[in-house]
Parts: structure tokens; C-alpha cells; sequence
């Protein structure tokens, strides 16, 4: 049993938890608010990950919104593609003899006037 000896420092609980607290050292009022304050803080580990939590959320919504704005880009463009080929078409039909067929530019007049 040599060397099983661990000397206990004045303030350290020598009584069993079942029996009342009798003996131990009672704290300041103040020492106890400042305590609650420490520990109140935030150690810089967890607000810096907090920041970059943020930062990555923040990051992630932009994207979403550049790739939304992207989508709606494409489908306008798509849309006026679509449009334009069809008004190309109506007006570069040809008769066997090569005159323009009128009854499409009449179609496209007619929309303008209804627009």
C-alpha cells in the first residue's frame, strides 16, 4: 500500500453526500454573480463557429437566389426564342411562286391591334 496516499487540500469535501452539508465554506454573494457571468459568456471557440454558421447559412441563401434568378433568366429567353421563331415562320411562308403568304403578316397586324 505504499504510495496510496493522496494528501486533500482544506477546502476539498470530506463528508459523504448523504449526510447534511456542515463545514464547507460558504461564498460571497458578489463571487457567485461574477461566477454566473463567466459562465454566461461565450468561450471564443463557440462564437467563432457560431459566425461561421452564419456565414455558411447566409452564403447558402444567396446561391439559392442567384440560382433562382438564373432559372427565370433562362425560362424569359426561352419564352422570347419561342415567340420569335413562331412570328419568323408566319412571315417567310411563301406561294409556290415565291410571294409572301399574306394571311399570317394579317395575323400578326390583327394581335398588335388587339394588344
Amino acid at each position: 500500500m505504499l504510495g496510496s496516499y493522496t494528501p486533500k487540500s482544506f477546502d476539498e469535501d470530506t463528508i459523504d453526500s448523504n449526510e447534511p452539508e456542515v463545514g464547507k465554506f460558504v461564498r460571497h454573494p458578489d463571487l457567485i454573480e461574477k461566477a454566473k457571468v463567466q459562465k454566461t459568456k461565450k468561450d471564443p471557440f463557440k462564437k467563432a463557429k457560431e459566425h461561421y454558421e452564419k456565414l455558411k447559412l447566409e452564403k447558402l441563401q444567396k446561391q439559392q437566389e442567384l440560382e433562382k434568378s438564373k432559372q427565370e433568366k433562362a425560362q424569359k429567353l426561352q419564352e422570347y426564342k419561342k415567340k420569335k421563331q413562331e412570328r419568323f415562320k408566319k412571315l417567310s411562308k411563301k406561294t409556290k411562286k415565291g410571294q409572301p403568304v399574306m394571311t399570317g403578316r394579317l395575323e400578326l397586324l390583327l394581335e398588335k391591334i388587339q394588344k
